[in-house]
């Protein structure tokens, strides 16, 4: 099974959330990157509308950011396009520590929604990283991004999503 297949078959469960801004960062700038998205399923989602409004993901819900995440990995692929600004900040968000209760917020009301499929088909779309050959991504980067997966992976024993206790600081 290629890729964009795996990714297509682990987030076929995922419905459109009807809300996808969240209300503290409602500003025009923000409004103008949330409309492009309105409406559109995450498989129609492309490279060049992504380097266009990149800072989405900051915006989006958890249940948006979990919805249109297979969109932003697809995009690349199809596009063969790794160096995509959306990529680098997905990959930063990833690369992180085994100390799950120093995770922030942010990261853990998203990543930790993702269900088991989904946790092995964001690892295979690093791996397409990977292989890509020459890019900005370090290795370290990489590996560590891949390895904060397993760790929510491991915490999903029900195939739901990961649950883990998180201090809130």
């Amino acid at each position: 099974m290629n890729r964009l297949s795996i990714i297509q078959q682990a987030f076929s469960q995922r419905e459109r959330p009807k809300v996808i801004l969240l209300p503290e960062y409602v500003s025009v700038d923000v409004c103008e990157d949330i409309n492009s998205f309105i409406g559109q399923a995450w498989e129609n989602i492309t490279g060049n509308q992504m380097e266009k409004h990149f800072e989405v993901i900051f915006w989006f819900t958890p249940e948006a950011f979990c919805y249109y995440l297979p969109g932003f990995m697809s995009a690349g692929i199809r596009e063969n396009n790794p160096e995509l600004i959306i990529n680098h900040s997905l990959v930063n968000m990833l690369d992180r520590g085994p100390e799950k209760e120093l995770w922030d917020d942010f990261f853990v009301k998203r990543w930790s929604m993702l269900r088991l499929k989904e946790c092995e088909a964001v690892q295979e779309w690093l791996l397409w990283l990977s292989s890509c050959g020459r890019t900005s991504f370090s290795d370290n980067s990489l590996s560590r991004a891949f390895d904060t997966l397993s760790l929510l992976k491991s915490n999903d024993s029900s195939g739901s999503g990961p649950t883990f206790e998180h201090s809130q600081s």
